[in-house]
């Protein structure tokens, strides 16, 4: 069965927005005193932010506040994305291979609606998408597979005809649980076997995927790259 559509995670995937909020979290806790580790800021990539607040909330236990915290660095998140944002590797040559091919596309992100609007806008590809599905919209994050379903659903498809590119171990398994097919690019998280064996492929950047789709057989392969 051929790929009808390319559901596109945001941040880490097509917009290089970990490094910014990875340097906030980690500088944050290291001058509040904060026992935030790497270790654990992996645990928070790719959750929506209610999730957060319960993975902070147990992990400091009721020594350090987990919700003041968090508004600290959510505050400066803000802030920041309001300046230009960088594009991950590959993003406007996979953009413009979905139209080329007429692939429909669409942003399945853990991102708050109007925090991803302002992204997208700063990533210079706001407009580009037929669907967008953030973590506003659903009662579940990553690796919940409601997102995807639900992105899936508002372009008018079931998800086994759409393709998940996602960064997050949390992304690969939502993406699964999905029925979708799904290729991993890491970016600050790289997978294990567990991850590898739930995706259909990982590799370097996105410039990659429409390569690995034609010779999967998942779009015409005489129609132009």
């Amino acid at each position: 069965m051929q790929v009808k559509a390319v559901i596109f995670d945001m941040d880490g995937l097509m917009l290089d927005t970990e490094t910014i909020a990875r340097e906030i979290w980690m500088r944050e806790a290291a001058e509040s005193g904060v026992p935030m580790n790497p270790e654990l800021y992996r645990r928070l990539i790719g959750r929506t932010y209610a999730d957060i607040q319960v993975i902070l909330r147990e992990a400091f236990a009721g020594k350090f506040d987990a919700d003041s915290y968090m508004e600290r660095c959510l505050w400066q998140y803000r802030e920041h994305i309001h300046q230009p944002i960088p594009q991950r590797p590959g993003l406007m040559q996979m953009l413009d291979y979905c139209d080329a091919v007429g692939l429909r596309k669409a942003v399945g992100t853990s991102s708050g609606r109007v925090l991803a609007e302002v992204k997208l806008s700063s990533g210079g590809i706001e407009g580009r998408f037929d669907a967008i599905v953030t973590g506003s919209e659903v009662t579940k994050g990553k690796p919940d597979p409601e997102i995807f379903l639900k992105t899936a659903s508002a372009l008018g498809m079931e998800a086994g005809a759409c393709l998940v590119l996602e960064d997050s171990p949390n992304g690969v398994l939502a993406a699964r649980a999905s029925g979708a097919r799904i290729i991993m690019i890491p970016d600050s998280i790289f997978p294990d076997e567990h991850i590898r064996a739930a995706a259909d492929a990982v590799l370097p950047s996105l410039a990659d995927v429409p390569a690995f789709m034609r010779e999967q057989g998942w779009v015409d392969e005489l129609l132009p790259a």
